[in-house]
C-alpha cells in the first residue's frame, strides 16, 4: 500500500482571489462602488470555498491515516461537490481509492478531474501523473478471482452490499469484465445518496430492471436522471422514486427538465412507476407528463403529501388515451372527483384502481369513466386489496356484444368512516352480476358525524331497489346508521349460489342475519366471521347456535364445507356456540378474539373436542382472560396444528409455553405478542427457538 499523500497546498489555487482583490481595489480607487461590492463579494465566496476545501482535505487525509476510509472518501467527495473546478478533491479521492487497491476507480476519478481542470492549473500535471500510475497499476494486479469457479464468485457477491459490489468493479479490469454484465447482481439497485453507485450506473445500467431512487442530494439525482436520459438503462422495468430533494428552484427546474427527458428515453421498457412526493410545493413532474412520456406504463403508484390537483398538469396535450395503464394507486391529502376525472378519461383500460383521502364524488367519477374496471378500492389499504388476476378475465367475461363487463371486487376502509352510501350502493346494484368480493363499510361518514346524524329531523335514505348477486363469493359489510343498507345486502345474497365467506361487521340485527344464513349456510359458506357483532338480547347466542345447528343437522360430514371461523369481539359468541362448533370435522382455522361471554370451561371444552373431531391447522387466541397454562397444555394434543398466534393473554406463563414447546408435534409457525407474563429475555427466546421444529417464530413485546 502506498503512502497517502499530505494535503497539497498548490492544489488550492489562490490566484483568482488575489486577482479579484486587485480588481476590487482598482474599482474602489475609481469610486465604482457597485463593481467593488460585486468583486469583493465574489472574493469572499471564493475565500470561503478555499477554506472549506482546505479543512476537508486535511480531515480526509487524517481519516485515511486512521484507515477510516468511508469517512475519508465522503470528505473527498464533498470537496469535489464544493469545488468541481479545483483539483484538490480529485487528487484526494484518487489517492484514497488507490490505497484501497481500487486503482481502476482511482484512474476514473483522476480522468474526471482532467476533464474539469484547466491545463494551465499548476496541479494539472499532477493529475496526469497519478492517472497514468493508477492505470498501469490496475493492469498489473494479480487477479485471484479468475482462479475461482464462477458459482463461488456469485455466492460471495450475493452477500455483499451494493456499495461493496460497486467496489468490486474497480478492483481490476478482469473483475469488472466478469461482473459488469451479471444480470442477477445488478437486476435491483437502490443506492441512496452513494455517489459511487450513481457514477457506476453508466457501466451497470444495462442490467438493471428495478431501480430505487430515494436520494436526497441533488447531484446524485441528476446523475441517475442523466444516465437514464443518455440511454444507459436498456432493460429498466420498475422505478421507485421518493422525492426528498431540497434545492433552490433553478436547480429543481433542471431536475424537472432532465426527468421528463429521462422518462421518455426509457418509455419502451418501463412498465411500473412508484412515485412518492415528500416535498410538494414544487412538483418535479405532473401526472399528465408522466403518462405522455411513459407510454408503456402498466402500473402506477402515486403518493403525495398535498392535494392531487397540484400534480395533475395539462392533459389536453395528450393526443391519444394511455391504453397500456391497467393498475393505478392514488394517494394524496385530498383526492377530488374534479382532479380524478381528466386522469381517468385518459386511462380507459384501467382494471384496478385504488384511491385514498377521497371526496364523495370520486365514486361517481369512477363509475362514469372506468368502463373496464375489475377491482376498485375506495379508501382501502393496498395490503388487503389483491393484485390483478390473469389479463384475459375481462375478455372472457365481456361477451360477444363487447359491453361493459362490470366490477369483480370492491373494497372500502377497514373500520373508521364509511363510504358515500348512495353512490356505493349504485355501484353494487349495477355490478351485481359480476361482483365476486364486496368489502363495504357503510358506517357513519365524516359528513354525517359533523351534522350530528341521525337527529330528530333525519329522514332514512333511499338506496334504491332490491337486487341480487349472481356470483358473489365474499361479503363483508358494516351497516349504516339508518339500518337501510343491511336489508338490501341480506336480500342480495338470499339466492346467491356461490357465497363462501360472510362477515356482518358491527351488526346488531342478529335474528335477521341468522334467518338469511340458515337458508344460505348449508353446503355453501366456507368461512364465517362475526366481528364486533353485539346484541343487547341475552339470548342472542342462541340465534348463532340455531344457525350452526341447522348446518350441522342438515348435512353429513362429507357435505359440510365450513372451514374457517373468526369470532372477533362479539358478545353473541358463547360457550354453547363453541360447543356445537367443535363438532365440525371440516374446521381448519379458528380465530377467537376478545370473547367476553366465553368461560374457561367453554374454551377448554372446545379445544378438547376439536382435538378429537376436527383437523385444525391454524389457531389464534387473542385477548381472552380465560386462557391460561392449562389451556396451552390442551394445544399440544391438537395433532394437526401448524400455526399458532397467542396475543394479549395475561395469564399464560413461560411454564405453559415451555410445555407446549416440549410436546409440540407438527407446529411450524408461532407468534407470541404482548403476553405480560412471558419472559422478554434472550435465554427464553433461544430455548423456544432451539427446542422446537418450528420454522418461523416471532415474539413481540410492545406494550402501549
Amino acid at each position: 500500500m502506498s503512502i497517502i499523500p499530505l494535503p497539497i497546498p498548490t492544489a488550492l489555487d489562490t490566484t483568482l482571489v488575489q486577482d479579484l482583490f486587485d480588481k476590487a481595489s482598482n474599482a474602489l480607487n475609481k469610486r465604482n462602488y457597485e463593481e467593488t461590492i460585486d468583486l469583493t463579494s465574489e472574493a469572499v465566496k471564493r475565500i470561503h470555498q478555499l477554506q472549506l476545501l482546505a479543512v476537508l482535505d486535511h480531515r480526509s487525509w487524517a481519516y485515511g491515516m486512521k484507515y477510516k476510509f468511508d469517512n475519508a472518501i465522503k470528505d473527498a467527495e464533498r470537496m469535489i461537490a464544493c469545488g468541481p473546478e479545483c483539483p484538490a478533491g480529485y487528487l484526494r479521492l484518487g489517492s484514497l481509492l488507490d490505497n484501497q487497491g481500487k486503482s481502476l476507480a482511482a484512474a476514473e476519478v483522476y480522468q474526471e478531474g482532467l476533464n474539469q481542470i484547466s491545463k494551465d492549473d499548476p496541479a494539472y500535471l499532477c493529475l496526469v501523473e497519478y492517472y497514468q500510475k493508477s492505470k498501469e497499476k490496475s493492469q498489473k494486479c494479480v487477479d485471484f478471482i479468475t482462479t475461482l469457479p464462477s458459482q463461488i464468485c456469485e455466492y460471495i457477491i450475493s452477500y455483499m452490499s451494493l456499495s461493496d459490489k460497486i467496489n468490486w468493479l474497480s478492483v481490476s479490469q478482469a473483475w469488472s469484465k466478469k461482473f459488469v454484465n451479471d444480470k442477477t447482481t445488478w437486476s435491483h439497485v437502490s443506492g441512496g445518496d452513494d455517489i459511487l453507485v450513481a457514477r457506476a450506473l453508466s457501466r451497470i445500467g444495462h442490467n438493471i430492471e428495478e431501480l430505487e431512487m430515494t436520494n436526497t442530494l441533488t447531484d446524485v439525482w441528476l446523475e441517475y436522471l442523466e444516465h437514464m436520459k443518455n440511454g444507459y438503462f436498456k432493460q429498466l422495468k420498475t422505478i421507485i422514486i421518493v422525492d426528498k430533494v431540497i434545492a433552490p428552484y433553478p436547480v429543481l427546474d433542471t431536475v424537472k427538465d432532465t426527468m421528463e427527458s429521462a422518462f421518455w428515453e426509457i418509455r419502451h421498457t418501463l412498465t411500473k412507476l412508484d412515485f412518492t412526493f415528500v416535498k410538494c410545493d414544487f412538483p418535479l413532474i405532473y401526472l399528465a407528463d408522466i403518462l405522455m412520456n411513459c407510454t408503456n406504463l402498466k402500473t402506477f403508484i402515486f403518493d403525495a403529501m398535498d392535494d392531487l390537483q397540484l400534480f395533475i398538469g395539462d392533459f389536453d396535450k395528450l393526443e391519444t388515451p394511455h391504453n397500456a395503464l391497467i393498475d393505478m394507486d392514488i394517494t394524496s391529502t385530498s383526492t377530488t372527483g374534479e382532479a380524478m376525472k381528466p386522469l381517468l378519461i385518459q386511462c380507459p383500460k384501467l382494471r384496478r384502481l385504488l384511491v385514498k383521502n377521497c371526496t364523495p364524488n370520486v365514486v361517481d367519477i369512477v363509475h362514469d369513466h372506468c368502463p373496464n374496471l375489475e377491482i376498485f378500492g375506495y379508501e382501502a389499504h393496498s395490503s388487503y386489496v389483491p393484485q390483478l388476476k390473469e389479463e384475459l378475465w375481462q375478455e372472457e367475461k365481456r361477451g360477444e356484444d363487447n359491453s361493459r363487463s362490470g366490477l369483480r371486487e370492491i373494497y372500502s376502509r377497514d373500520g373508521g368512516y364509511g363510504v358515500p352510501a348512495e353512490a356505493f350502493m349504485r355501484l353494487l346494484r349495477e355490478n351485481a352480476k359480476t361482483l365476486e368480493v364486496v368489502f363495504a363499510n357503510f358506517s357513519i361518514t365524516e359528513e354525517q358525524e359533523i351534522n350530528n346524524e341521525p337527529h330528530q329531523d333525519s329522514q332514512p335514505p333511499d338506496y334504491g331497489e332490491k337486487f341480487e348477486f349472481e356470483r358473489l363469493e365474499k361479503l363483508t359489510y358494516w351497516s349504516d346508521i339508518y339500518g337501510c343498507a343491511e336489508p338490501l345486502l341480506l336480500h342480495a345474497i338470499k339466492v346467491c349460489p356461490s357465497l363462501k365467506m360472510f362477515n356482518p361487521a358491527g351488526s346488531t340485527n342478529i335474528p335477521k342475519i341468522i334467518d338469511t344464513l340458515v337458508t344460505r349456510l348449508p353446503g355453501v359458506v366456507e368461512q364465517l366471521e362475526f366481528a364486533n357483532v353485539d346484541s343487547e338480547d341475552d339470548d342472542s347466542g342462541k340465534e348463532v347456535v340455531r344457525l350452526l345447528k341447522a348446518y350441522y343437522d342438515n348435512l353429513s360430514a362429507a357435505d359440510q364445507k365450513l372451514r374457517k371461523v373468526r369470532f372477533h369481539y362479539s358478545n353473541v359468541i358463547t360457550d354453547d356456540v363453541l360447543d356445537i362448533l367443535s363438532g365440525f370435522e371440516t374446521l381448519e382455522t379458528s380465530q377467537l378474539l376478545g370473547l367476553t361471554k366465553v368461560t374457561t370451561n367453554g374454551i377448554t371444552n372446545f379445544l378438547q373436542k376439536v382435538a378429537s373431531n376436527a383437523h385444525i391447522t391454524e389457531l389464534r387466541l387473542d385477548d381472552l382472560y380465560v386462557v391460561d397454562d392449562t389451556v396451552l397444555k390442551l394445544l399440544s394434543k391438537m395433532g394437526y396444528l401448524e400455526s399458532l398466534h397467542l396475543e394479549d393473554l395475561s395469564r399464560i406463563t413461560d411454564k405453559g409455553i415451555t410445555y407446549l414447546v416440549d410436546n409440540v408435534k407438527r407446529l411450524r409457525k408461532v407468534k407470541i405478542k404482548n403476553c405480560k407474563r412471558i419472559s422478554d429475555n434472550e435465554e427464553f427466546r433461544t430455548y423456544v427457538k432451539n427446542n422446537t421444529k418450528v420454522e418461523e417464530i416471532e415474539m413481540i413485546f410492545d406494550f402501549q
